[in-house]
């Protein structure tokens, strides 16, 4: 080895040597008083229920596809039931995209809380919006049994 390589050799050990170790850098996670950890509990809940409803929106958009294409070939046909059959369906279709939005839109509007702010905001807001998720939650279910069952895909 050349002197200049065993020098920046050297200097990279050096250089490495003085930066904090990942475990030094980290710092233990400050403990959350009861009412800190009330709130966090409570924004768990919510974040849970919106990640069991997250999956599902692919489901809403397949299921509104479905029924789209089967509104086209009901309407397509000379039965005399089709066109009853393609309003309920469009009813459907409506609360499926009722559905996705009303995600979509807690998501936007959806802004994580600051456990250093008052517990008194946090746990009112958090309230709020685990009845907002829940709602969106409920009318996700709905929408997809009642597709399903009209597509008779259970």
């Amino acid at each position: 080895m050349t002197i200049r390589t065993i020098c920046y050799f050297i200097a990279t050990l050096m250089l490495f040597s003085c930066l904090p170790s990942t475990q030094e850098s980290q710092s233990e996670p400050e403990e959350l008083t009861a009412e800190q950890q009330e709130v966090s509990d409570l924004e768990d809940q919510v974040i849970a229920v919106h990640d069991e409803v997250m999956p599902k929106l692919d489901k809403l958009v397949s299921l509104q596809e479905q029924l789209i294409a089967k509104n086209a070939d009901l309407e397509a046909s000379d039965n005399a039931d089709a066109q009853d059959q393609v309003i309920v369906n469009s009813l459907i279709i409506d609360d499926l995209l009722q559905a996705n939005e009303g995600m979509m839109d807690w998501m936007r509007n959806y802004e994580p809380v600051d456990l250093e702010a008052d517990y008194q905001a946090n746990m009112n807001y958090l309230q709020e919006e685990l009845e907002k998720i829940t709602a969106v939650q409920e009318l996700t279910n709905k929408a997809i049994a009642a597709a399903k069952e009209t597509l008779g895909n259970n």
